[in-house]
């Protein structure tokens, strides 16, 4: 597992780049309960088997086509977790989504902290656009990924259950 200590702010916490299965049963309550908090609100659960293997195949991929990170205190208390994958269009390597992002809120900052840091991650794999969805549309959420994290608004997507 890569592991490297950053510092932001006066708070100084650690990313892990998981490499292996191994690695990424280190962290599965964790993952597992992030994954679950990210979708309490949602009437139809969404599998943790399938996010589960999603964090597997980023931890096994080497092109850098997907990412799992791992936030932890200094002391290795998780913090948060953002898995990314490739959402170029063509063989032009463009665009990067982050397919999950979650933060316990034990770290103030986090959320800034840990998108930079796979910013720059992605800047340095060649990616030259970083992307996610909210399913947040309220003023809050807004001010955050506009003000806070510097994203600019793409669209909105609707759905209708049938």
């Amino acid at each position: 597992m890569l592991s490297t200590l950053v510092q932001h702010g006066s708070q100084p916490f650690k990313t892990h780049q998981p490499e292996c299965v191994e690695d990424i049963l280190a962290f599965l309550p964790f993952l597992k309960e992030g994954w679950a908090k990210l979708w309490n609100d949602v009437t139809r659960e969404l599998p943790s088997e399938d996010f589960v293997c999603r964090c597997v195949q980023a931890a096994l991929e080497r092109d850098h086509r997907a990412v799992l990170f791992v936030f932890t205190s200094k002391n290795d208390k998780p913090l948060g977790f953002i898995l990314a994958e490739d959402n170029s269009q063509g063989s032009v390597r463009d665009s990067l989504l982050i397919y999950a992002a979650y933060s316990n809120g034990k770290y103030q900052g986090s959320a800034a902290a840990s998108l930079e840091f796979v910013g720059n991650w992605a800047r340095g794999a060649g990616y030259k656009r970083l992307q996610l969805y909210s399913r947040r549309l309220n003023g809050s959420a807004m001010r955050l990924f506009r003000k806070t994290l510097g994203f600019t608004p793409a669209g909105v997507t609707f759905t209708k259950d049938l």
